[in-house]
């Protein structure tokens, strides 16, 4: 084999290791971004008469805004302070309505759970399985 063709080899094996780390590592800064220009709101949002307030989040991330829906993915510590503490989470979706904003039952937007109740995964976060 030429001399060239190794180098290109090397380089073709170099960006395939590369480039799934670049496209992760935007995803992460995408929501990172999204998280910092749009927390007042999160945190600040009026829900519907009928809506159960908004539950405290130990770690999110906004993964996808827009005016009528934003979607979040989130971390919990279930049974904080007992002996069976385990960390959850999820994929929480609001929605707005003419009321006022409306969001997804906690209970179906698990994902994964330490427990082992849920065992999806959602990207970027895929690692946080591992924090469990």
């Amino acid at each position: 084999m030429k001399k060239s063709t190794k180098k290109i080899i090397i380089w073709i094996l170099v960006l395939a290791l590369i480039t799934p780390v670049l496209v992760w590592s935007g995803a992460l800064a995408k929501n990172l971004a999204l998280t910092v220009m749009h927390k007042d709101k999160i945190e600040n949002m009026q829900f519907t008469e009928s809506e159960e307030p908004l539950p405290e989040f130990d770690w999110y991330r906004v993964t996808s805004y827009s005016d009528e829906k934003i979607e979040v993915y989130f971390v919990n510590t279930q049974g904080k302070g007992t002996d069976e503490e385990y960390k959850i989470g999820g994929n929480m979706i609001f929605r707005k309505t003419s009321d006022g904003w409306d969001h997804t039952d906690m209970e179906q937007s698990i994902l994964w759970s330490g427990a082992g109740s849920a065992d999806n995964y959602i990207w970027p976060y895929w690692y946080h399985v591992f924090l469990a």
